[in-house]
């Protein structure tokens, strides 16, 4: 058994519409179940029917009928962290209208196709709404990852309770391909496992449509942007810089976003998101950090970043390979701290292997005092020097970047 418990996509608006949903589900489980609200039974005046005509109310009550606890259970758990990952991106009221949009949507598409029906079973719950989450979700941050808390039990050996983390794209990916597993079994007949397909169709037209009219903002961690390549601030500090712009200015163009909710400064929120980043980092999610820092900078671009908290920064993203994220951090941090040799190697080795500037990592190893060098960090030097004059005489064209006096 696995329980998704957490995500370390960023969120930028309280999931509150998340939460009331949560509780609106549970609380018309309870007063159904306990003969409060009317009806009869659960899904008699609630559920969603076939072969008896178009019924709109329907389309909306559905997915406030679940069967039994663990139904309901499941479906709040899923609606919680797809939920908190949509919501966080978008808002409240326009969290509620993709919500029920969605839920519409789907219901109406099933009921018509069902008109000739006479399968006498309902169908209800919110699972094909989430799933239409789990579907956006993919679309926007799929490198984003979900924490997940598994327990097992096997024969004689005690109960196990463990924890691991996986990236939305892998678990998404995981549930849909199961649903076409066990949808194709049937032949795709009307069953669960169909109007969860139908809702994550809706939720992939959704999220695309979205993604695309620029109605949500993915700061380039979208699906497409990770099939591309271009996923993160690679875009950003991939360009070559002609006009000789800062390490400061290429930071922050690749901080802000056209978004008219962060348009205006806001220290408040700057430092609320440096606190965020330092949580990311303590985490050891260094995608949603850089994420956090990039808010830090977008909020208040003259906010103090504390030396320690950018090398950690540097050092979770380099143990993450994220090279391309983790050299203008680099550039940035030997710039306010040149006594840092270790990372001053590392912004060399950097600009020597991954963005093939032998001239400017020798000009960055060239600040190193000649005497006095630690034996590890002198040997390192050593190799990170014949390897960039190596790469000079075989006649490497070196873009230009920052320059290094």
């Amino acid at each position: 058994m696995f329980i998704p418990v957490s995500t370390d996509a960023p969120v930028y608006h309280w999931p509150v519409g998340t939460l009331s949903l949560i509780i609106a589900n549970i609380a018309a489980f309870v007063l159904h179940t306990i003969g409060v609200l009317p009806g009869g039974e659960l899904w008699q005046s609630w559920a969603m029917h076939f072969g008896s005509g178009l019924h709109p109310l329907e389309w909306i009550s559905c997915h406030f009928v679940h069967f039994d606890v663990v139904h309901l259970v499941g479906n709040m758990i899923f609606l919680w962290i797809f939920g908190l990952v949509v919501e966080g991106k978008i808002g409240f009221w326009r969290f509620l209208v993709v919500y029920f949009g969605m839920g519409a949507a789907q219901a109406f598409l099933i009921q018509l196709l069902m008109l000739a029906s006479s399968d006498p079973r309902p169908a209800g719950g919110a699972s094909g709404v989430v799933f239409g989450l789990l579907a956006i979700s993919l679309v926007w941050a799929p490198k984003n990852e979900v924490a997940m808390i598994g327990a097992f039990w096997m024969g004689l050996y005690p109960f196990r309770i463990f924890h691991f983390d996986v990236s939305i794209l892998a678990l998404a990916g995981f549930y849909l391909v199961m649903q076409i597993v066990f949808a194709g079994i049937t032949g795709f007949a009307m069953s669960s496992e169909v109007l969860h397909l139908f809702g994550a169709a809706t939720g992939l037209g959704v999220g695309v449509l979205m993604l695309k009219k620029n109605w949500v903002d993915c700061e380039n961690w979208d699906l497409f942007a990770v099939i591309q390549g271009t996923y993160g601030s690679t875009a950003v500090s991939d360009e070559v810089d002609y006009r000789g712009e800062t390490l400061e200015s290429r930071l922050r163009e690749g901080a802000r976003k056209p978004s008219t909710e962060t348009e205006n400064l806001d220290p408040s929120k700057a430092a609320e998101a440096l606190e965020h980043m330092r949580y990311c980092l303590q985490s050891g999610k260094p995608t949603g950090a850089l994420t956090e820092y990039r808010r830090v900078l977008e909020f208040d671009p003259h906010q103090e970043i504390a030396p320690a908290d950018l090398r950690m920064l540097i050092e979770a993203l380099c143990e993450a390979r994220l090279w391309n994220e983790a050299g203008p951090l680099l550039e940035r941090y030997v710039e306010q701290n040149p006594d840092d040799d270790r990372l001053r190697l590392k912004l060399a080795a950097i600009l020597v292997e991954i963005e093939e500037r032998p001239s400017q990592a020798l000009r960055v190893l060239k600040q190193l005092p000649q005497h006095g060098l630690d034996e590890r960090v002198s040997r390192r030097r050593g190799r990170i020097e014949k390897r960039a004059q190596q790469m000079i005489d075989d006649g490497v064209l070196e873009l230009e970047g920052r320059r290094w006096k």
